[in-house]
């Protein structure tokens, strides 16, 4: 159950996630009630909030609002502690005046209409032309594949390398891409490698510079 400690607003108690083992009689009555596990999360709240107890054991927060001299204000919508009191991850709103009741922690696929993004830039240390792509929204992707090609009269389609996705965006250096025109393009690969989407294609700046000779 979820004890946010506050009976007026001069209280100074903070939540608290609490779990009872209850016992009951043979009408199925609870008759005793055994705290067997509380975690205390340091935070006041005045209204709102909840708590949930996760499958695996770990304890899920929401933490309603509080009050100050300005008013209501949101704080921690989303905590999750282990069993053993350890935070694994705190989510708060950066909007004033902003709060929730209760968050809900549970599978969810996303698979964006938009396509991804691919971008060639030269912004770092070694100011080597790389190859960044992502694709904002989706938790299906497996693996990019990095198609390149000379010609923008036709798609690129030789596989330039394949990269395991590991994390939000990745990149690879382009060979030769400050000298030489080439198009590239980023495939996102979900399970046993099937094509889920293509990002646009995007060439270097030599590819640029003979468009505008040819024109």
């Amino acid at each position: 159950m979820f004890d946010n400690s506050v009976r007026n607003d001069k209280s100074s108690g903070s939540a608290r996630g609490l779990q009872y083992q209850l016992s009951f009689d043979s009408d199925g009555c609870p008759t005793k009630a055994r705290l067997v596990n509380a975690y205390d999360t340091g935070i006041r709240s005045f209204a709102m909030g909840s708590y949930r107890r996760m499958a695996n054991g770990n304890g899920v927060y929401c933490l309603g609002l509080r009050k100050n001299k300005n008013g209501t204000v949101g704080i921690p919508f989303y905590m999750e502690v282990t069993i053993d009191g350890e935070e694994l991850i705190r989510m708060e709103w950066t909007t004033p005046h902003t709060f929730t009741y209760r968050t809900v922690k549970a599978p969810w696929i996303g698979t964006p209409t938009w396509p991804p993004k691919a971008l060639l830039d030269d912004n770092n240390p070694a100011k080597a032309l790389r190859l960044h792509f992502s694709w904002n929204g989706a938790t299906e992707v497996k693996k990019w594949r990095i198609v390149t090609g000379e010609s923008e009269r036709s798609p690129p389609t030789e596989v330039l390398v394949d990269v395991e996705k590991t994390q939000f965006e990745h990149w690879v250096e382009v060979p030769d891409g400050a000298e030489k025109c080439q198009y590239f393009q980023a495939i996102a690969l979900g399970a046993e490698g099937k094509e889920m989407s293509r990002s646009p294609v995007v060439q270097t700046k030599p590819c640029k510079e003979r468009t505008v000779r040819d024109t």
